[in-house]
């Protein structure tokens, strides 16, 4: 590995910010878990009450804003991410794996 592909991926804003995103994998399920719990409480509500209460439906949207704000981000994140490394690969001649392989070895 070349210096000027370590300071390329050292100095990649893009790189930095997808390695802090990608650490928060962690919290997904638990995410995923809340949502649904939250949903399967307004649907109970709904089908006993024959409407949603005011507090499962503000839950709801309380907690899927943040959510799909996340997915979003993410997904966007994700795009950039491998246009990076793709145009870090085409510049110093390798594949993209191999970047990739570097960039979390040095970001890490």
């Amino acid at each position: 590995m070349s210096i000027e592909l370590q300071n390329d991926i050292k100095s990649s804003v893009i790189l930095k910010v997808y390695n802090k995103f990608s650490k928060l994998r962690k919290i997904i399920p638990a995410i995923k878990w809340i949502l649904g719990i939250s949903f399967l409480i307004a649907f109970v509500d709904t089908v006993i009450d024959g409407e949603t209460s005011p507090i499962s439906m503000w839950t709801n949207i309380i907690l899927w804003i943040p959510a799909m704000t996340l997915a979003f981000v993410g997904a966007i994140l994700h795009l950039l991410t491998g246009i990076k490394l793709g145009n870090l690969a085409a510049k110093h001649d390798m594949n993209i794996e191999s970047v990739k392989v570097w960039a979390e070895e040095i970001l890490n």
